[in-house]
């Protein structure tokens, strides 16, 4: 008798770390490991543990490259590409034998990035859906950022993740450009606000046809980096969340801003097509975790106030670190009244579904996932009540910048 498929994939995924917002993160050796087991232990484990296998590769990767020359059923299966430049130049017969490529990651320094590559990826990849910047340097972010994506006009996703470099003048910028060229008509944005990048986001606000266009935006994911510029970052934010309202959907909060016990509520009742929202609280002490409930505490609430709105899913996650025990366990997260107003006001919400996601950023000891978990319920006792809501927990390790 065979398993059904559906729990062959739950078998399998059990051994995939996944990242928030289902993001495949890089596989380390232990589970290519148990990766390759499956593919040997039966053939009906064989095509999508070899998918996984197969789904993500590096430019790096010289064997993996001489692999699929060989054998013209996998470079169908890789689908993510990552290019670390000038360390790993992609070599022009290593792109060309990709044939399926959807997501492209871009590390280092971009300028160092082919021309030729480039041309190659515009002229054979039009499945080519999201572009990540990780971990990039922009030397010249007028040029190689912007030259970059308004090359590759087919891509509908665009990540802005701990990006650093020089930055440029956005309004000079505008005045020497020209914008007779159809650019990107974005679906899903993902924005870490820094010095790099705040430029960037101020020229496709005020020209929404000259890097990327956010007019047809329907899910935008916003993270926040640098002291010096919070104030700039959240309220260049407020601006691009006005620009999108119209089609935005899905809107999700990552890092939060440095000055959040500072800031004013977000409009959310004006985002009248939105339905789902997620947002992040990290145990960390310098990540403000007290700030950022009662921010969203009040968010929430003055949303409530408007007739009509609602959403379909909320989506709570909570990052756990357990690298400070000196003052107790998770005491970062331990004020009890700044959760007990949080529960109060997503209890009142009427969603189809309210979850909170329990995530462990580092090794986090089992016996004090249970510890935290107790005092959740306690803190969030008139949610746990609710037929809409579910408590989740990550069993491996979390990419957190997702």
């Amino acid at each position: 008798m065979s398993l059904p498929q559906e729990i062959i994939e739950i078998i399998i995924g059990l051994a995939v770390p996944q990242g928030d917002d289902k993001l495949l993160n890089m596989l380390d050796e232990d589970i290519r490991g148990m990766l390759y087991n499956c593919c040997l232990v039966s053939h009906a484990f064989l095509p999508i543990s070899r998918a996984l296998l197969w789904r993500y590769i590096d430019c790096s990767e010289a064997l993996a490259f001489e692999a699929l020359r060989q054998y013209d059923h996998l470079p169908p299966l890789v689908k993510i590409l990552s290019i670390d430049c000038p360390r790993d130049e992609p070599q022009p017969e290593h792109i060309e034998v990709l044939t399926h490529i959807e997501h492209l990651v871009l590390y280092g320094r971009l300028e160092f990035m082919p021309g030729e590559t480039t041309d190659h990826i515009r002229e054979n990849w039009p499945q080519l859906r999201t572009i990540t910047f990780m971990e990039a340097t922009f030397d010249d972010p007028s040029y190689d950022v912007v030259s970059l994506l308004r090359d590759l006009s087919m891509v509908k996703e665009v990540q802005f993740i701990d990006n650093e470099g020089t930055t440029f003048d956005p309004v000079e910028f505008l005045a020497e450009s020209t914008w007779d060229e159809p650019v990107a008509q974005l679906d899903s944005l993902y924005f870490n606000f820094s010095e790099s990048t705040l430029p960037i986001m101020h020229v496709v606000l005020e020209r929404p046809t000259s890097i990327f266009s956010v007019q047809k935006l329907k899910k935008l994911t916003l993270s926040f980096y640098g002291f010096d510029i919070a104030q700039e970052s959240m309220a260049m934010a407020r601006r691009l969340m006005e620009a999108v309202a119209p089609t935005l959907q899905e809107l999700s909060f990552r890092y939060p801003s440095e000055i959040i016990g500072q800031c004013e509520p977000l409009a959310l009742a004006e985002l009248t097509g939105l339905r789902r929202l997620s947002f992040n609280i990290y145990e960390e002490q310098y990540m403000r975790p007290t700030e950022t409930i009662s921010w969203w505490t009040a968010n929430l609430q003055q949303a409530l106030r408007s007739k009509g709105w609602s959403l379909e899913e909320v989506q709570v996650n909570i990052v756990l670190y357990a690298d400070d025990v000196r003052q107790g366990i998770f005491y970062p997260l331990r004020n009890t009244n700044a959760w007990h107003a949080l529960g109060d006001v997503l209890s009142r919400m009427n969603v189809q579904c309210l979850v909170v996601r329990i995530h462990r950023h580092e090794r986090v000891e089992d016996e004090q996932l249970a510890e935290f978990e107790s005092d959740l319920r306690g803190f969030l006792r008139s949610c746990f009540s609710l037929a809409s809501f579910s408590l989740e927990k990550a069993d491996r390790f979390w990419e957190a910048y997702h």
